[in-house]
């Protein structure tokens, strides 16, 4: 299967950059839109992207704005990300945009490549949108912004999209307090600044001791000190084409930590607003993760958790713990990963 980077422009002067595995041999068939993480490109899916064309779905991973292929941030874009003084109103705009940006990506290619829809019945056709990591805040800016979208886009992905599957989302991808605990490479100013992103890829990668999760304790958690019970994903394999350590990744911890507010307001737009629950009253929202990823994983789940509670939407969305599973479930079980995305579509047992 050809894994040829190709773009799509989703607006005057901007393109996402893309993998697809094509039309599968079935028909009508579901598609997978998948969105990547802080240092890893959309080719960290790549064995994904295979599992899941071989068992009759279609996918398609999107490379985020400065990541390969994709338009790098403006002047004037990346001085609303990485500066102090932009108002409130601006950063809300920005992250707005991004969110259009993507949600205008799963339209255009729907129109585009004639995408099967959602049938009447919710069992074939539609959309499956994935954020793994930090491409889980695209996937919820996404969810969120569709309500300010032409009607005509708002009713092409009211037909399409079928559920929302989050994997590992920590607490501040959705503008909430990390837990008081938490340590990463990526925020350890102790630590010479050329070696964080590199030291975060080794370190996310590995497996992690975490407690009795079942306790919903923070104190449980594994904060700093990975297992050696299992070596990390990132030894296991040559993954040097998957990872970017340079400056596509560099503006991905100012949009987690300037954006609190508005990221936190789309947050409850996305999965608490009135307006995106009347245009998809069928989507089916899924929040996963590892219970040997970092402890970002865990204490992100139950920051969801708590705030959808508060929400009233307890019966609306889901959520798994993976056993044995880590960051990188999709590289690691890929049949497994497929099973947890389209766990919604009707007969996937005789396809896996």
């Amino acid at each position: 299967m050809p894994l040829r980077l190709n773009t799509l422009t989703v607006s005057p002067g901007v393109d996402l950059a893309y993998t697809d595995s094509g039309a599968p041999n079935v028909f009508p068939y579901s598609t997978i839109f998948a969105v990547h993480g802080i240092c890893f490109t959309n080719l960290i899916f790549q064995k994904l992207q295979s599992v899941a064309f071989d068992n009759g779905f279609r996918f398609v991973a999107v490379n985020r704005r400065s990541y390969a292929g994709s338009t790098p941030f403006s002047p004037e874009e990346t001085k609303v990300i990485v500066d102090d003084a932009p108002l409130l109103e601006e950063r809300a705009n920005f992250i707005q945009a991004r969110g259009h940006e993507l949600a205008l990506f799963i339209a255009l290619f729907a129109q585009k490549f004639e995408l099967p829809p959602l049938s009447d019945d919710g069992k074939t056709g539609g959309s499956t949108v994935y954020g793994w990591s930090m491409g889980s805040q695209l996937a919820v800016l996404m969810l969120a912004s569709v309500p300010t979208l032409p009607p005509t886009v708002r009713s092409s992905l009211a037909s399409h999209l079928r559920s929302l599957v989050i994997y590992d989302a920590a607490p501040y991808f959705f503008g909430f307090p990390n837990a008081e605990k938490n340590w990463a490479p990526l925020v350890d100013i102790t630590m010479p600044e050329s070696l964080r992103l590199p030291m975060f890829g080794q370190w996310v990668s590995s497996y992690f001791d975490n407690g009795d999760y079942s306790k919903h304790n923070y104190d449980t958690l594994a904060y700093v000190l990975p297992s050696t019970d299992k070596i990390p994903t990132i030894f296991k394999d040559d993954m040097s084409n998957t990872a970017s350590y340079g400056q596509d990744a560099a503006l991905d911890l100012p949009l987690v930590f300037k954006f609190v507010q508005p990221l936190q307001e789309a947050f409850y737009k996305a999965l608490r607003g009135s307006e995106t629950a009347a245009l998809f009253p069928r989507l089916k929202m899924t929040f996963v993760c590892g219970d040997r990823s970092p402890s970002f994983g865990l204490s992100g789940l139950w920051t969801v958790q708590d705030n959808v509670t508060k929400g009233g939407l307890r019966g609306r969305i889901h959520y798994k713990i993976v056993k044995g599973a880590n960051h990188f479930l999709h590289w690691e079980d890929p049949y497994k990963a497929l099973e947890l995305i389209t766990a919604d579509v009707v007969n996937l047992s005789a396809r896996l």
